[in-house]
């Protein structure tokens, strides 16, 4: 081994030895990173559990479950009338069909 292989050894350990050391704290950036990001997500999640729990702890809930009571109402008493229009032809078709085949 000359004297030149020396230096490119030493230059090659070198390399090596900053790459190592910016490997090292490219990890430590990649740690922190992921305890943030780990972090957020379970903020997120605590969020959207207490959004599931109580529909009325954010806006856009408060407005859906207001815009639900409205509608339910209005809804369930059309339905209801319909109801009741169907149950009534269908009664006086049972009451004429008896009448002219009886």
């Amino acid at each position: 081994m000359n004297d030149e292989d020396r230096v490119l050894l030493r230059e090659a350990v070198a390399a090596v030895s900053e790459l190592t050391a910016e490997l090292g704290e490219f990890r430590g950036e990649m740690r922190e990173f992921k305890s943030a990001t780990l972090e957020r997500v379970k903020r997120l999640e605590e969020r959207d559990d207490r959004r599931q729990a109580d529909p009325e702890s954010c806006v856009t809930g408060r407005a859906l479950v207001e815009h639900l009571r409205g509608h339910g109402r209005e809804k369930r008493n059309r339905i209801s009338l319909v109801g009741l229009a169907i149950a009534l032809v269908s009664l006086a078709g049972s009451i004429l069909i008896a009448i002219f085949r009886g």
